[in-house]
């Protein structure tokens, strides 16, 4: 079978290999993005979404100054925070800002580990010459992301573990994975899933925890072990690696609408979760195809597709949205019959109807989200119609700048 390779390099990339994104006025058409993926549900925005993002700026800038670069993070936070906007659109204060703030931390992770750019920028910044070192550190040696990661998860899990992680990671003269955030987000999630019923969140806190560890092994692979795998086996450690298994299972954190150990083992719930995990992570492959694949140190599935099926972006790109499309479409079919089985009179059916319908809405988010809300992923050279820019403003405008 075919197998995925590492990714070709920037300048077999810029001098017409098979990957390179079509310049402005290139003979490459830009490629139709709303031709290609038809989302079946409708998506909303929390109606307090510059509230809740203006909050987690200021509970976060306190801990970004140690790093000496928060003004170059605040521009992660103003493409990413509203993310949970889309995706949690009927939480409450608390709940909405308590998962805007750990997703924001996460994001703010994910590019200062993988983003060249970001990191000739940190490089570049006279105050963040620690973190600067910390981060070519880890980036020299994956597995250090990876505990890192997982020292988040129990710090998530056990707030009282902060210290032990701390030390762990004492190798570093700063705090790039935030325990320190991430110690406060838990004290209130704790407090939160507590109050409203402590069997169910320790539950939750369980999976959450599970699929937070989960998500940090697979860091490392996606760097050292994706040399060798099939397309098949690398969809699925990108799934993994896409962040999208415990972004699902906090939608019950912010709406506090924990699901019970019944509702928990059906099997349409699961496979409903499982849908809207590989929704996210397929939309994310093509979405983010021009950042990973000239940015980052990282695969992307649509250029592995383009490599190792020898066929065009147009035509990776049409399979990996037909793909989402169907999970799509079992979502909504879900949905559909599991809020025709509720009892209206039923308060626990009534709960788990307002659970299907909410994660219908998480998967419609997924698209718009990365279509509408960000422009994490546009720049002028995107290879699609939709995320082309007229003027670059883009992480990819920045990188081109600095070479």
């Amino acid at each position: 079978m075919a197998t995925a390779e590492k990714p070709a390099s920037r300048k077999h990339q810029e001098h017409g290999g098979l990957m390179g994104p079509p310049s402005t006025g290139s003979h490459q058409a830009p490629i139709p993005l709303t031709q290609l993926y038809h989302p079946p549900s409708t998506h909303q925005v929390h109606p307090r979404a510059d509230w809740a993002i203006e909050q987690v700026w200021q509970f976060l800038y306190p801990h970004l100054e140690q790093l000496g670069a928060e003004k170059l993070i605040k521009s992660i936070v103003n493409e990413t925070a509203s993310m949970c906007a889309y995706l949690y659109p009927n939480a409450d204060d608390e709940g909405i800002f308590l998962a805007t703030g750990f997703m924001t931390v996460h994001f703010i992770n994910d590019d200062i580990f993988d983003s060249s750019a970001i990191l000739k920028a940190i490089q570049a910044t006279p105050a963040a010459q620690y973190l600067a070192m910390d981060l070519q550190r880890l980036q020299d040696n994956p597995q250090r992301i990876a505990d890192g990661i997982t020292c988040s998860a129990r710090i998530m899990q056990d707030p009282l573990a902060y210290e032990q992680c701390r030390d762990m990671m004492s190798d570093l003269s700063t705090d790039p994975f935030l325990f320190g955030a991430i110690h406060d987000l838990s004290t209130r999630m704790h407090i939160r899933g507590r109050r409203i019923d402590e069997k169910r969140f320790e539950v939750w806190l369980a999976k959450a925890g599970a699929a937070l560890r989960d998500f940090g092994k697979s860091h490392a692979l996606i760097y050292s072990e994706s040399k060798n795998m099939t397309v098949e086996e690398y969809a699925d450690l990108k799934l993994r690696n896409s962040g999208m298994m415990y972004t699902v299972f906090f939608l019950e954190m912010a709406t506090g609408n924990f699901l019970c150990d019944e509702h928990n083992n059906i099997p349409r719930i699961q496979q409903m979760q499982q849908h809207c995990e590989k929704i996210g992570s397929l939309l994310n492959e093509i979405f983010s195809y021009e950042k990973e694949t000239f940015l980052e140190n990282t695969n992307n599935l649509l250029a592995v597709l383009v490599r190792t099926e020898n066929i065009s972006l147009y035509e990776a790109a049409r399979r990996v949205a037909a793909m989402s499309q169907r999970h799509a479409q079992e979502v909504e079919r879900i949905r559909i019959e599991i809020e025709a089985e509720c009892d209206d009179d039923s308060e626990e059916d009534t709960g788990l109807g307002t659970y299907v319908a909410d994660m219908e809405l998480f998967g419609a988010a997924c698209w718009f989200w990365q279509l509408q809300g960000t422009k994490r992923y546009s720049s002028k050279t995107s290879p699609f119609v939709e995320l082309r820019l007229a003027d670059g403003n883009s992480e990819v405008e920045a990188d081109k700048g600095a070479r």
